[in-house]
């Protein structure tokens, strides 16, 4: 057991818990809460968070770490620049594209019983389970083929179209006009671009105006970018978005704003946080894009099947 000072002692009884994560040093450190219980010689109970008015958090944010909680696993991600903010409770700069990116102090939610914590066993599950759906899988397969072996180039119109209408009919992104967005693909020549992994290709592709009106199809462009280099793009989907979000109302692992999934750099930067945030370093973005997804369709289609049925029944106010 690890032991206290006096004079810690009379200032927190917590303080035992600064000193613990300060000896173990490691960017990420689960346990139980018997575990820690025991670790420390500290009984309580507690809804975990990461609350700067509460002694308790206060402990974990002075070591320089963040916490989480999914059932009866605690986890600590050491992020010092982000507990610095939480304690101190302040907010972040602007980025350098000047986006507004406020702290989430103030939006803190109730964690789900039904979403479980990230983790590897997590993320295992649902690639096995994506990999016994035989429709996801050769859905899958078929548009591998047909982006890295039939029409890997954008040059051709005949290519692009096939493509842009797969996808749109695999995915349901909503291009109405098929042959505009394959013609402003072509005129885009997106090939080097491509292979170079250039993240602002996709608000290129997303950006299109079809009958003198401005429209942006992000996500299909996402799409069209990772059926290309599934590696190096990820695909931004609605789903994926609400995980995200709920993600970052519970545990803080981020601080992005309302819209900046919306950016592409920002989208990946924070899908980085994320995976980093839950120790999911070896998992490539097609993967997790598989288990965001999944996880999202899994744990938000009902919600989001409520607000289109109350606003469809409650269209608008007298």
């Amino acid at each position: 057991m690890i032991q206290r000072s006096d004079d810690m002692a009379r200032e927190s009884k917590y303080h035992v818990i600064t000193d613990w994560l300060r000896q173990t040093a490691e960017p990420v450190r689960r346990t139980s809460i018997d575990g820690l219980e025991e670790t420390v010689g500290i009984k309580w109970g507690y809804p975990w968070g990461n609350d700067r008015t509460q002694p308790l958090s206060r402990s974990w944010m002075a070591a320089g770490y963040i916490v989480s909680q999914s059932g009866g696993t605690i986890t600590f991600a050491h992020n010092p620049e982000r507990a610095t903010e939480l304690l101190n409770g302040t907010k972040r700069a602007p980025n350098t594209a000047g986006t507004r990116t406020p702290t989430r102090l103030s939006r803190r939610k109730q964690r789900r019983d039904d979403i479980p914590l990230p983790s590897e066993a997590e993320v295992d599950k649902y690639l096995r389970l994506w990999n016994s759906l035989e429709d996801y899988r050769l859905q899958e397969s078929a548009l591998d083929k047909l982006f890295l072996t039939a029409c890997p180039q954008n040059t051709d119109m005949d290519d692009i179209l096939v493509k842009v209408s797969c996808l749109n009919e695999f995915y349901s992104t909503n291009i109405y006009s098929l042959f505009a967005v394959a013609r402003h693909i072509q005129e885009l020549d997106i090939d080097e671009r491509l292979r170079a992994s250039d993240p602002t290709l996709v608000g290129n592709i997303a950006s299109i105006t079809i009958s003198g009106k401005p429209k942006v199809f992000y996500s299909f462009a996402t799409k069209y970018c990772s059926h290309h280099q599934p590696l190096d793009y990820a695909i931004w989907d609605s789903y994926v978005d609400e995980v995200l979000k709920y993600f970052r109302d519970v545990d803080g692992f981020s601080d992005f704003a309302k819209d900046d999934l919306k950016q592409y750099s920002r989208f990946k930067d924070v899908l980085f946080e994320f995976r980093s945030f839950y120790g999911l370093e070896r998992y490539n973005l097609k993967e997790l894009d598989k288990y965001l997804w999944q996880l999202g369709k899994d744990r938000f289609a009902q919600k989001r099947f409520q607000k289109r049925k109350q606003a469809f029944i409650w269209p608008h106010k007298c």
